[in-house]
């Protein structure tokens, strides 16, 4: 798997105090593959992790992915019982699966990608894509590392 280098995203306003990111590891693996994330096809614990350390109902999924323009989408962080409870971490990880797929979704075939091996198409599916870890980059805002496996790099993106 290969990390993919992404600016961080930089908030306008810098009064964020420091929180712990999030991590999916899976016996010892670089994170969970966002298809298996998109099918709830995750740790039993998971789906009883409530993710207690996000506040509010939404957060902002931030991707700064390498030629292409900063991309933004805001996910569920709560539940929609009255109560509104934090999700589970299975529920958390599907959500960013869901923000990623209509990222690549949006960017599919675009040309303004440099360099070209990032450039999204045919060859970047969201079964090549691992979630390791989301980290808070402001109050409202988190952004996910990502990881690809090399064979979806070594494909041509138009093929």
């Amino acid at each position: 798997m290969i990390l993919i280098r992404q600016s961080l995203y930089e908030a306008k306003t810098m009064s964020l105090s420091k929180k712990e990111p999030i991590t999916f590891d899976d016996a010892g693996t670089s994170g969970i593959p966002l298809d298996m994330a998109l099918s709830f096809t995750v740790p039993e614990g998971w789906k009883t992790e409530y993710m207690r350390c996000l506040s509010g109902t939404k957060k902002t999924i931030r991707i700064n992915w390498p030629g292409y323009p900063p991309w933004n989408m805001a996910i569920n962080v709560s539940d929609d019982t009255c109560n509104r409870n934090p999700v589970t971490k299975a529920k958390l990880t599907h959500n960013v699966a869901k923000a990623v797929k209509k990222f690549l979704d949006e960017h599919h075939n675009k040309r303004q990608c440099k360099p070209n091996e990032w450039a999204i198409g045919k060859n970047i599916k969201l079964s090549d894509i691992s979630l390791g870890m989301l980290s808070h980059v402001s109050e409202g805002s988190l952004q996910p590392t990502l990881y690809i496996t090399e064979s979806a790099l070594l494909r041509s993106p138009h093929e």
